[in-house]
């Protein structure tokens, strides 16, 4: 099958100094491309003095890139761009260069499309592409009516121009409201569901963090260790392989058994469309006990997904919640150790048991930090297995007619455990 050839345009302002934030925008640009399985024919960067309001690109780089497309000579090339257009800017340069012209929103969503199985999530995709038409169309508007007050325009073909996109706007606003409805009582169906978790005794942990950074592949190292493989959640070398939550109770002999979420991954400046469409699927994480921001160690702009996940978190308002960094795929990593290292900092590979049981540890001592601690006996007739999932288990003697324990005890299971407890936050118990 032939690919879709593609010729890429990337442009930056002479005043924007990050260097880091355009190169992490270039890689995700280059990452969403194979995603799609474009291939690239052509790339050229552009430094602009200023951006032009109807093409973006000065007339010099348009000429340049008119003269590359037509060397190339290829039918069907799509033309992509690095950066946000504006619908009237992307229309203009369609027009200039003779071909279709798509900004980073618009490969997204396609992303988004291809890879939408749930109905909740073909609904926010649908909802992600109304909105950035409703913005395309406002935008479109607004260059109409800059157009005809400045004198380029006929006041005949003004009145249509205005019935079209006034009616266009009004399908466009009833389909958003319709889906909406739908998404609403998706929504309150998952609230029940959200509530059943909340009420549980089991702590809940989300996963948060780039996409591609390895969220999927954590999970399953953990279920293995459950022993619960079937259960796998699905793991591709690509963005937004899956756009649903994945939801496991993950219980480990040892270990306090805790609720693991695995939300949609980010990329540096997710389109606000996306973000107000997927919004009910991020708020997964708003209930959460901890968080884990799983980065790629081995891509050299670690430290931007850092930042740009810290970012979603903060939109979120659940910057209050305790949070792992967990720098994942460190076998792939060639650079120069010590990085700076903070307190719940980790390095693993998703793939080495040992390091998937050392964030297990981690994981341990954050859920459990504000546990009462408590000593007590139990008896043997009360499986030890069922004391264990709730607590961070330190020590455990077998005795003649019970097992002494010390142990940090979920709150919710003091009241349970209480006529066998000894002490409880080192005060005994009469």
């Amino acid at each position: 099958m032939n690919k879709t050839k593609v010729y890429l345009i990337d442009a930056y302002l002479d005043i924007d100094n990050d260097e880091a934030k355009h190169e992490l925008r270039l890689n995700d640009t280059m990452s969403l491309l194979r995603t799609l399985e474009y291939e690239l024919v052509e790339y050229h960067p552009f430094r602009l003095s200023k951006i032009e309001n109807a093409t973006y690109l000065n007339k010099g780089a348009l000429d340049i890139i008119k003269d590359e497309i037509d060397a190339i000579g290829e039918d069907n090339l799509k033309v992509i761009l690095t950066f946000d257009a504006s619908a009237s800017q992307i229309k203009n340069l369609s027009n200039y260069l003779g071909k279709e012209v798509i900004d980073r929103v618009e490969l997204i969503v396609s992303i988004f499309s291809k890879h939408a199985k749930s109905k909740e999530a073909k609904i926010q995709v649908e909802l992600a592409k109304i909105s950035y038409r409703l913005s395309s169309l406002v935008q479109s508007d607004l260059d109409y009516e800059q157009d005809t007050s400045s004198g380029r325009g006929y006041t005949a073909t003004r009145g249509v121009g205005e019935k079209q996109i006034a009616l266009d706007r009004r399908l466009l606003a009833q389909r958003r409201d319709n889906l909406l409805r739908q998404l609403k009582q998706i929504k309150s169906n998952r609230e029940v569901r959200r509530r059943k978790r909340i009420d549980s005794i089991y702590p809940i942990v989300s996963l948060v963090g780039y996409t591609n950074a390895g969220k999927s592949s954590l999970m399953n190292a953990l279920l293995k260790l459950a022993k619960k493989e079937k259960k796998n959640v699905t793991v591709e070398n690509k963005l937004f392989t899956t756009l649903d939550t994945s939801t496991r109770l993950i219980g480990i002999r040892g270990y306090p058994s805790f609720i693991l979420i695995d939300t949609v991954g980010i990329v540096e400046n997710l389109p606000i469309e996306l973000v107000k469409a997927f919004r009910s699927t991020y708020e997964e994480a708003l209930n959460s006990h901890l968080l884990i921001n799983v980065l790629d160690i081995s891509s050299s702009y670690y430290e931007e997904q850092k930042r740009s996940a810290e970012e979603m978190i903060k939109e979120l308002h659940i910057e209050h919640l305790p949070l792992i960094h967990c720098y994942n795929k460190i076998d792939q990593f060639y650079g120069s150790f010590p990085l700076d290292e903070e307190e719940n900092d980790i390095f693993i590979s998703s793939f080495n048991e040992e390091d998937i049981y050392a964030l297990l540890r981690l994981i341990s001592e954050n859920i459990t930090k504000d546990y009462p601690f408590v000593t007590l006996k139990l008896p043997y007739n009360i499986p030890y297995f069922k004391f264990e999932r709730f607590a961070d288990v330190k020590k455990a003697i077998m005795e003649e007619d019970s097992i002494y324990i010390e142990a940090k005890l979920n709150p919710a299971l003091v009241h349970e455990f209480r006529p066998y407890l000894l002490t409880l936050d080192g005060h005994d118990i009469n």
